[in-house]
């Protein structure tokens, strides 16, 4: 997964990386938003700016980790879910 990706899922996600809810679309949940200074806050949404490093920067300022690419939880295989049949008898 990439950076990009990694950006991407977070803003799309429901869970901000302090583990609370949030809203899809939004960097991060409210209670984490208000703590931010207002310059870090017009960062996150500066459409000219460098979006991975402004939420970065947000961690940093919260003293929160940096997000880790997880693979996509796609729920059991649909192989692992059928009884298993030998056919050795």
């Amino acid at each position: 997964m990439t950076d990009r990706n990694i950006y991407i899922d977070l803003l799309t996600g429901t869970r901000c990386v302090c583990t609370s809810t949030k809203k899809r679309g939004m960097s991060l949940c409210a209670g984490c938003y208000g703590r931010l200074p207002i310059g870090v806050k017009h960062a996150l949404y500066d459409r000219d700016g460098n979006y991975p490093d402004a939420y970065r920067r947000a961690l940093t300022v919260l003293g929160l980790p940096e997000p880790v690419a997880q693979p996509p939880d796609r729920g059991p295989s649909p192989v692992a879910a059928q009884p298993f049949e030998s056919t050795h008898k």
